[in-house]
């Protein structure tokens, strides 16, 4: 018997998740639970190949691996996902009527293929290689609500916990993104469908189309009401929410929102879903920022009259901002608990002067908050800056707007 994969992980993955081989050696004989290696020294050879472009001699090796078979079974079993390193993508940011951008989040998807062969001898060598088909990994973990049935989904879950679907909330000014996976090879074209629902209870709809290159590949679109430039459709209608329906022949995406007033103290979020997305989170909630500063002390020679010196000097002082947030009320109870991403995922506040900061949820619990009538609910936790401040001034802000 050769060589051969009993079992490989399925064609599409995400990257958090298990991605188990097996395999059977063709060099051990005997019966089922006493099996002997027919060569000295045997072992399974598995080298792990990332596809860069259609020619497979342009793949590049991202780890080698020498696997024990078992003698029970004859078998080699391997996980690779523990060396698939991929990330969340950042969209593009703008905050334009009609911006229509849209892009590939080539950070957060790999293609990846094993090759295995039986490794003996003194020294060692193998044999021909046997390849695996190619396999992509999608940044997050398993879609255990909306199971992946086509090459054509999306990533984001606003769904309650019995896989129902809600509405996202969203202000005018909010900006925000679909991601979705395209599973064919090349260029495609998406179409999106944006209907508008008003409020005098009739609705409205446009079709945009986006072309995007170089797939399979996670791919996202502006969503965000001033992105997709909706009171230019509206004709004067107050829309009170509108539904994004993405299709390649065939819906395959579908988002609805809720459109919500904006307040006083309005700050935006973006946070890494766990599902290879990047989603806005709306803070509505009266925020509040801290400085934290960390400095080291030593003690120097002085002259005890001259007081502006003093005995105590600082250095290597660095001051950081930590915000408390709280997302105000909402009647969704579903996307409250859907925000509980926020506390293991990444995230980003989006500052009107440099786009996206790195933030960071130190460990905490998250503080879930119902009204005394059981019908609103509000998320508070804190956030720190992802980077110590030498200067805690405004002046670089307003040096980088200057350019």
């Amino acid at each position: 018997m050769a060589l051969a994969y009993i079992h490989t992980p399925p064609p599409v993955n995400f990257s958090l998740d298990q991605m188990l081989f097996v395999v059977e050696s063709g060099k051990m004989s005997g019966t089922p639970g006493d099996y002997t290696p027919d060569e000295d020294n045997l072992w399974c050879y598995v080298r792990v190949l990332k596809k860069v472009d259609a020619d497979p001699t342009h793949d590049k090796l991202l780890a080698e691996k020498y696997i024990p078979y078992s003698r029970k079974t004859k078998r080699a079993e391997f996980d690779i996902h523990d060396i698939i390193d991929i990330h969340p993508t950042l969209p593009k940011i703008s905050g334009t009527a009609g911006d229509t951008s849209h892009g590939q989040a080539t950070d957060t998807y790999i293609s990846v293929q094993v090759a295995v062969a039986d490794n003996y001898g003194v020294p060692t060598y193998h044999e021909y290689m046997l390849d695996s088909d190619y396999k992509s990994v999608i940044y997050g973990s398993s879609r255990t609500i909306i199971p992946v049935i086509s090459k054509y989904f999306d990533l984001h879950a606003y769904v309650d916990d019995r896989g129902i679907g809600f509405a996202k909330p969203i202000s005018k000014s909010q900006p925000d993104w679909l991601y979705f996976f395209i599973g064919d090879d090349g260029s495609q074209t998406i179409d999106m469908e944006v209907t508008m629902y008003f409020e005098d209870g009739t609705d409205d709809s446009f079709t945009q189309n986006y072309t995007f290159a170089n797939n399979p590949m996670v791919n996202w679109i502006a969503v965000g009401y001033t992105q997709l430039d909706l009171d230019s459709h509206a004709a004067g209608n107050t829309i009170i929410s509108y539904k994004v329906e993405l299709a390649h022949g065939l819906k395959f995406a579908s988002m609805k929102f809720n459109v919500v007033a904006e307040t006083d103290w309005e700050k935006y979020l973006i946070m890494d879903n766990g599902l290879g997305g990047i989603e806005s989170v709306r803070i509505s909630g009266k925020w509040q920022m801290d400085v934290d500063v960390r400095k080291n002390i030593a003690v120097q020679n002085w002259d005890k009259n001259n007081y502006a010196k003093g005995q105590l000097l600082q250095y290597n002082s660095k001051g950081q901002e930590k915000w408390t947030m709280r997302t105000g009320w909402s009647e969704s109870e579903a996307y409250i608990e859907h925000l509980k991403q926020v506390i293991v995922g990444d995230i980003w506040l989006i500052d009107p002067a440099l786009g996206f900061m790195k933030m960071i949820v130190p460990a905490q619990t998250l503080k879930k908050v119902r009204d005394a009538d059981k019908v609103l609910w509000a998320l508070e936790f804190t956030i720190d800056t992802g980077f110590y401040e030498e200067s805690m001034t405004n002046f670089y802000k307003k040096w980088i707007i200057a350019i």
